[in-house]
């Protein structure tokens, strides 16, 4: 379980956040996600089909987007913990929580449950670059988190790591991907806007966010 869901309710009214594009998912979401998983059971993506090797960008050296491997929990820590130092205001969690957090727990994030749940990085000539996330949740493939290092931004990362959780979505039985942006976030929205999302059903309950969905 990811930490945004945690600290969510309490920082809905956060103040307009930077334009990272980052999605997070709402505490009702977290609730709902073992007993969605129970109810619709869907076979393993293969890893190896979601792996992609390809120039992003004319003259940029080329990145493969893949699910994050076990024996590089110690990456997806660094990489998490700098994300949130760079861009607190893009998350629910926070650097000091995460921090805390035991080898264990990092050591679980890197093995996700392939039949419900993937966790993708984008790798560089100078390691991870970028890292999202999604879990299924009924017909829905929810994406719980995404986020692109400052120096890897504007090479197209976001949406090849969209695309990417599409495929895997798709072969998991989707029919969409999900996700929330806060109303103090209009760059993020557009941004998946032009990646194939658009308002989806709103959660009364959920004031200040917008439901974005993408059918697969």
């Amino acid at each position: 379980m990811h930490p945004e869901a945690a600290h969510r309710r309490t920082r809905r009214q956060t103040a307009a956040r930077a334009p990272v594009l980052v999605a997070e998912l709402s505490a009702a979401a977290t609730r709902r996600r073992t007993a969605g998983a129970a109810r619709h059971p869907r076979p393993a993506p293969t890893a190896s089909a979601t792996v992609l090797h390809f120039p992003l960008m004319a003259g940029r050296p080329p990145h493969e987007i893949r699910p994050v491997r076990p024996d590089e929990w110690r990456a997806l820590r660094d990489l998490r913990l700098r994300a949130l130092a760079a861009d607190p205001q893009a998350f629910c969690s926070t650097h000091a929580a995460e921090s805390a957090l035991d080898d264990a727990e990092w050591q679980r994030r890197s093995r996700p449950d392939a039949a419900t749940e993937t966790t993708l990085v984008a790798e560089g000539p100078e390691g991870l670059e970028a890292m999202a996330g999604a879990y299924l949740e009924g017909d829905a493939a929810a994406v719980w988190g995404m986020w692109v290092a400052p120096e890897a931004r504007r090479r197209g990362l976001a949406g090849a790591l969209l695309d990417a959780l599409a495929a895997w979505a798709r072969r998991a039985g989707a029919r969409r991907l999900t996700l929330v942006v806060l109303d103090g976030a209009p760059d993020a929205a557009r941004a998946y806007r032009a990646h194939g999302f658009a308002p989806g059903v709103q959660d009364p309950a959920a004031p200040g966010e917008t439901r974005l969905d993408r059918p697969l």
